[in-house]
């Protein structure tokens, strides 16, 4: 009875048309208008400020307005080329700033100017931002590898570890072939915990296709019987790696840690995923095991896995973003204007700083949500029945495509 209960639950909330309470101000077209003129006018009056310590939460703002819109002009170009050529001189957190911006709306442009700059670099962050920006292009690998050994902590600092992981593995050319999604898919670790899947390209730009399973083992379907699954865009606006503050969501295993409506304004109000990653929560609050008091350890996190999957170093990119200190990665809606991606791959999809974005359609006209993937997911989610749960974010290949559902579908047993 329990289980016809969840059921008919899920095909409620599968088949309910969006609710009218969900509204946001700012997808009107008007004020969308007003909002991008003034972020405009506030990046040209302040790019041109003095490059100081003073300064440093000016040019932070300043370039995340120019991110989120991906902006450029003639005098952003000129300040960040200038900046360069001042940059030993800069404070740590701001060449933070400069370099995080170059990464995301220069990523060509100045290769020689990074290569130059890297050996200064102290802040293992900042280091690993300019040795990514490099090898980006597939270039650089002995070179950044040669700075990087000269850190003493190389082999304990969590970035400078992931770091020296890609750097291995691009050096070498060397595939690396993920393991059996079948033992991933039905891996079970007790009777409490539900499971989210999210499946993605290396290559960010592309959409990924995200399955619910609950408790019993059994995939969400929706209410033809099909198994249910939305697309989910895990892409930074930065696009930097997933262990890197404001980098794409990292790969590997994150916590449910319960439902929360956002009074954000680019997020918007519908109702999201809180989602942690380890040394982010305690292990106690990760699993939600009230008798655990363990400290975090890389073995403990790959107990998470399917023995086929522990010494696959990728997923252990979550692991090493929260021990790096990244915090507050969720799974929501968006009300970012999609227009300011309108020549990309993934639009009307938007980016986040770091979270996993559904899609959802805005009325221009009066605020109300029209359409929306993340109810969907927040529903599939909801039928579950369980306050404990993890998402697993795993990178399927180097396709320049998105994922589709029949390269998952095929590993699940249950399909027909």
């Amino acid at each position: 009875m329990k289980n016809i209960w969840i059921i008919f639950s899920l095909l409620f909330l599968l088949s309910c048309s969006v609710s009218p309470i969900f509204h946001s101000d700012n997808t009107i077209r008007d004020n969308r208008i007003k909002f991008e003129s003034q972020l405009k006018e506030n990046i040209e009056q302040n790019i041109t400020a003095e490059l100081s310590d003073a300064n440093t939460e000016k040019f932070e703002s300043t370039f995340w307005a120019m991110e989120l819109m991906n902006y450029r002009s003639n005098r952003t170009d000129s300040v960040i080329t200038k900046s360069l050529s001042d940059f030993s001189s800069l404070s740590s957190s701001l060449q933070r700033a400069f370099l995080e911006v170059i990464y995301t709306l220069y990523p060509n442009e100045f290769q020689t100017e990074i290569k130059n700059i890297l050996p200064e670099l102290k802040s293992p962050k900042n280091f690993a931002m300019a040795a990514n920006y490099l090898i980006r292009n597939d270039t650089c690998f002995s070179y950044c590898e040669e700075y990087l050994n000269k850190f003493n902590d190389k082999n304990g600092n969590p970035i400078f570890i992931s770091l020296a992981n890609s750097l291995n593995f691009l050096k070498l050319k060397k595939t690396i072939q993920t393991p059996p999604l079948h033992d991933l898919l039905y891996h079970k670790l007790s009777e409490d915990y539900f499971y989210i899947y999210s499946f993605q390209r290396k290559n960010r730009d592309y959409r990924g296709i995200t399955i619910v399973k609950n408790k019993d083992n059994k995939f969400i379907r929706n209410e033809d019987g099909s198994i249910f699954y939305i697309k989910h865009f895990a892409r930074s606006i930065t696009n930097l790696p997933g262990y890197i503050t404001n980098g794409n969501t990292p790969q590997g295993v994150l916590s449910f840690q319960g439902f929360a409506n956002s009074k954000n304004v680019f997020i918007g109000p519908t109702t999201n995923l809180q989602l942690g990653l380890p040394f982010e929560f305690s292990v106690k609050s990760f699993f939600g095991n009230n008798n655990e008091n363990s400290e975090w350890k890389l073995e403990l996190y790959k107990d998470l896995f399917p023995k086929s999957w522990r010494n696959y170093a990728p997923v252990s990119e979550a692991y090493y973003a929260g021990k790096a200190g990244r915090t507050e990665i969720i799974a929501h809606g968006s009300t970012i204007n999609p227009e300011f991606y309108a020549d990309k791959t993934y639009y009307p999809y938007t980016p986040s700083q770091g979270c996993m974005t559904a899609l959802e359609k805005w009325s221009e006209t009066n605020g109300e949500l029209i359409e929306s993937d993340q109810l969907k997911f927040w529903g599939a989610v909801k039928s579950c029945n369980s306050e404990k749960g993890f998402l697993y974010l795993i990178e399927l290949d180097d396709k320049n495509a998105d994922v589709r559902f029949e390269e998952i579908s095929k590993f699940i047993d249950e399909l027909f």
